[in-house]
């Protein structure tokens, strides 16, 4: 059983109640045995088509949708920021797109634009969908402003999985786009501020991730785009891409400015490059990137771990990285020049080939260095680094040779499982980075020392490099004589334990255990009677 962490609290006082009132917002269900000439409000009058309920939208109305196979939908009605128009199935359900609807305008599935008039769809959020056999983009959303497609699962596309043009403030996360025809998740024209995280990217025929400002296409007429063949302002994180195809790289950037590239995992690649830096037909080439804490290990026969493919390419930075190839041909990193401007790299485990020249000629890492990089980083292999490759697990195993041998690197501050960056990983009193995408958790360190190890942190779900951050409850209400309101912060993949007593030197009872974590916050109700003074004590512990 995994060790808990627990907190001991006394009720002292009755704690007032803070109310909150909501606006009505409507949700309609969509069935297989539904018609449309129903309400929509409830399963048993549920409409017989998505399109129906979508197109009765308005700001913060749901659409849950029963289980079973549908055909596509079309977006074209918006909410606001505080109460986005929300596609997913209903509680359990599973829900299938496998073809267009007769409302759709380009032959996707799931379409997301202003067709016929003027400006942009804007604050919707498609979540929880299976969408399967596009003839052309399993999910298309365009000229949109704060979308979020969250949790689909795309596949068998003719072409891109999910297609992104001319979008701003877009969130694409924890989605899994396989066995499509060209990109997995393809963000393209002049987008700025965009987020691509958690998702997994595998077995489509070219990149996992594709992303090209594409200077020759103008925005459509109408929406307030800037049109400057770039994307800009973006975060991605997090994402596991692998078994992609030849045609791109894992990660292509074309015209891609000012983006932070974090926690990434990508292995068996054999495209011809991890991440592809380059200027291709976007505005300019890649430039002001930083590329922090990601893990890129190259297929026998695959390209460069890192190709910057460009002497525009300027300004990227890369620290913290594993960047390891098996093969003897490609290796490391390649650049254009060693005079390339603003490049700084340091801090990786590395293969032992670079190129300086643009993969005209291979060098060592001696002469790499010479050249002006890499002065701290480490040779290593991935069966040196990680738990277990067979499994995926790519955590620092113990005593690895990327633990505490990284550097600061503030705009990656957590790891890819939330943890949070720097901890003392090899017990020596000092915190510092750990190269690669997980900070290692020393099984008795403690970070921040606060009396609770770093291991214990992590299953309590607090900081471990900050004393404030405790575990524990937060507020006991007394709604009446005769019963408690517990409540306390929760975090996803927690199971709590509830124990009651009058004194510190009896045994505690249980009042209740294997509370499943209701994020953010968890509340029980206690029975109890305030005759005498009560303590309550919560443990934790992760889901099997």
């Amino acid at each position: 059983m995994p060790p808990r962490a627990t907190f001991t609290g006394c009720l002292t006082a009755a704690l007032l109640h803070a109310w909150a009132a909501s606006c009505a917002a409507a949700t309609y269900y969509v069935a297989t045995t539904g018609n449309n000439a129903n309400s929509g409000l409830t399963r048993s009058n549920a409409w017989a088509t998505i399109q129906r309920a979508v197109d009765a939208t308005t700001p913060g109305d749901i659409v849950a949708v029963l289980s079973g196979t549908y055909v596509g939908v079309r977006f074209e009605n918006s909410g606001t920021p505080d109460a986005p128009i929300i596609l997913r199935p209903d509680a359990g359900a599973t829900v299938i797109l496998n073809t267009p609807s007769p409302a759709n305008k380009r032959t996707g599935v799931v379409e997301i634009e202003t067709y016929e008039g003027s400006g942009v769809v804007s604050n919707v959020i498609v979540e929880g969908l299976h969408v399967f056999n596009s003839p052309r983009y399993g999910i298309d959303a365009r000229s949109a402003q704060f979308v979020t497609i969250r949790g689909n699962t795309i596949s068998n596309s003719q072409s891109t999985g999910i297609f992104t043009p001319f979008c701003y403030d877009i969130v694409i996360e924890d989605n899994t786009s396989l066995n499509n025809g060209e990109h997995g998740i393809y963000y393209n024209n002049s987008s700025d501020h965009f987020v691509i995280r958690n998702n997994e990217c595998h077995h489509n025929t070219h990149a996992g991730i594709h992303l090209n400002g594409d200077a020759s296409v103008p925005p459509p007429d109408g929406t307030p785009w800037v049109y400057d063949g770039t994307l800009s302002f973006g975060l991605i994180e997090n994402n596991l891409i692998h078994d992609n195809g030849t045609g791109g790289a894992g990660i292509n950037m074309d015209g891609v400015t000012d983006t932070i590239v974090r926690n990434n995992i990508l292995f068996a690649t054999p495209n011809n490059s991890g991440i592809a830096v380059f200027h291709g037909d976007a505005a300019v080439a890649s430039q002001r990137n930083w590329f922090l804490n990601n893990v890129i290990l190259m297929a026998q026969g695959g390209g460069w771990c890192l190709n910057i493919a460009a002497s525009g390419c300027v300004s990227n930075r890369v620290f913290n990285n594993v960047f390891f190839h098996p093969g003897s041909a490609d290796g490391s990193i390649v650049i254009p020049t060693p005079a390339l401007q603003g490049f700084a790299c340091d801090y990786n485990v590395v293969a032992t080939r670079f190129s300086l020249d643009n993969d005209n000629s291979r060098t060592t890492l001696t002469a790499w260095r010479a050249a002006g990089f890499d002065a701290h980083s480490i040779v290593a292999t991935p069966a040196n680094l990680f738990v277990d490759l067979g499994t995926r697990d790519y955590r620092l195993k113990t005593n690895s040779p990327a633990i505490d041998v990284g550097t600061a690197q503030p705009s990656a501050p957590l790891d890819r499982d939330g943890i949070s960056r720097p901890l003392d990983g090899n017990a020596n009193g000092t915190n510092t980075w750990d190269i690669g995408a997980y900070e290692y958790l020393h099984p008795t360190t403690d970070s921040d020392h606060d009396r609770m190890s770093d291991l214990g942190e992590q299953i309590a779900g607090t900081d471990a490099t900050n004393p404030a951050s405790v575990f524990g409850i937060t507020q006991v209400d007394v709604p009446s004589p005769d019963s408690h309101v517990l409540s306390w912060p929760s975090m996803p993949g927690r199971l709590y334990t509830v124990w009651h007593g009058t004194n510190i030197t009896t045994p505690f009872l249980t009042v209740a255990s294997n509370l499943p974590a209701t994020p953010p916050e968890n509340t029980h109700t206690s029975p109890a009677t305030l005759a005498e003074a009560t303590l309550y004590r919560l443990d934790v512990r992760l889901e099997p």
